[in-house]
């Protein structure tokens, strides 16, 4: 537990500013690799993510996985992060792509599993396929 400080509301914007960071960057995570892999590009970027950025596509190996079941409870938190920060004069864009790719994910098969009986087994290249295949289906239907 960390003590922010005493002022009323400190806390609760700590945790917005914090889930602005990890949340938006798993989005932007599964947002570019579904495109790369859409486009053909999977090998190449994942080659060029361990040489330049390792650590960061280390902890998206780690963190995106687990997400789909929460994906729901992640479009309202980050539309309240964005009127919040529409409230201190800076762009909600941002969180709302965030929320609409958490809104996407949540859409498909695997965004409907609960924490309980997600796919275990299924890693960040599952994860990222099954919302390929969503994504193509939805296209295919759109038609």
């Amino acid at each position: 537990m960390r003590v922010v400080d005493e002022e009323l509301a400190q806390a609760s914007g700590f945790k917005m500013c914090y889930a602005v960071l990890t949340k938006e960057l798993a989005a932007l995570g599964v947002e570019l690799l579904v495109a790369a892999r859409l486009m053909g590009l999977k090998a190449s970027l994942r080659a060029e993510h361990r040489e330049s950025m390792s650590d960061i596509i280390t902890w998206l190996e780690r963190q995106v996985p687990s997400m789909p079941p929460k994906t729901y409870r992640w479009v309202g938190e980050m539309e309240e992060i964005a009127q919040c920060f529409a409230d201190l004069g800076m762009t909600p864009t941002m969180r709302l792509g965030a929320a609409d790719m958490y809104q996407l994910v949540t859409d498909t098969p695997i965004g409907r599993e609960t924490p309980e009986n997600r796919n275990r087994s299924r890693d960040i290249d599952g994860m990222i396929a099954a919302l390929v295949d969503a994504v193509t289906a939805s296209s295919a239907e759109d038609s």
